[in-house]
């Protein structure tokens, strides 16, 4: 769940489903994200051994019932995933509840029987010990591998990221009323294994969508905007100072549109390296 980048700033509230709401809200608090991940990584490491792992469970229970709960409000993919952790806390908490219910009660608790070996000679043993330990080290560790390999942000390989609002528009505009024009044009400064995101808002489209998002990639001066649902489109850019040119073809029209990094302005969030529109010289 990374920082919002500039295309999130720029989607409307109706415009997200609820898991990419959930996304964007966590995001944007790091010290929920921290808070939320130690209390996950923690029962982790108290299950591993045996005298913590009624602690582990205890934990696990609450923090992992929570996490479903999210998966479940927010329609997030792996419901089934965070069920079946879940359960298997529940299962280690089980054998002591007798235990934890007598303690509530102020009343002496009772040992319990000692868990009964692996069946069969030592040597087997020894292997079956060595396979669930190469399991439970590799399994999360090459997920967690490819999960970066293919999801981490990486900064992309150019300085055209950022916020950028229309200042002039070469097309003619027989219809003020009907005129669909950008007006805003937001370039993420972030990557994952696909392109970038880009978003644009229009103005005095009333029958279109107010904004359209996709990717883009930067080639030399040539930068390509790709819609999630339309034909790529290719413009090329040149730079003056902070201002940006892009020229052009439209529905047959050339058009010759002149971009100037939106002005920063502080959120909510009482954060120095959080702004609504950041500029490109803000990202360096």
């Amino acid at each position: 769940m990374p920082q919002p980048d500039h295309s999130d700033l720029l989607t409307r509230f109706g415009q997200m489903n609820h898991m990419s709401l959930l996304w964007r809200t966590v995001g944007a608090s790091p010290l929920f994200q921290f808070v939320g991940g130690a209390l996950e990584v923690l029962p982790a490491f108290l299950l591993l051994h045996r005298r913590t792992a009624l602690a582990g469970a205890l934990l696990a229970v609450p923090v992992l019932s929570f996490v479903l709960l999210l998966n479940l409000s927010f329609n997030v993919f792996v419901k089934l995933g965070a069920a079946n952790l879940l359960l298997l806390a529940v299962a280690i908490l089980w054998p002591h509840l007798p235990n934890l219910w007598r303690a509530l009660r102020n009343e002496p608790t009772r040992p319990l029987p000692a868990p009964t070996g692996l069946p069969g000679p030592r040597p087997l043993r020894a292997l079956a010990r060595l396979a669930v330990a190469g399991y439970v080290t590799c399994a999360p560790l090459l997920t967690t591998l490819d999960y970066v390999q293919k999801w981490s942000p990486r900064p992309v390989p150019h300085d055209l990221a950022g916020v950028y609002r229309v200042t002039a528009d070469t097309r003619p505009a027989p219809d003020i009323a009907n005129d669909c024009r950008w007006r805003t044009l937001a370039l993420d400064a972030y990557r994952t294994s696909l392109a970038p995101l880009y978003r644009i808002e229009w103005m005095n489209c009333p029958n279109d969508p107010a904004t359209g998002a996709g990717r883009y990639e930067g080639s030399g001066q040539t930068l390509t905007l790709t819609p999630v649902h339309g034909s790529p489109q290719r413009l090329r850019w040149t730079r003056r100072d902070s201002q940006l040119t892009l020229t052009g073809q439209e529905n047959g029209v050339l058009f010759t549109l002149t971009l100037e990094p939106a002005p920063a302005r502080d959120t909510r969030l009482r954060d120095d390296h959080w702004r609504l529109f950041v500029t490109p010289a803000a990202n360096k």
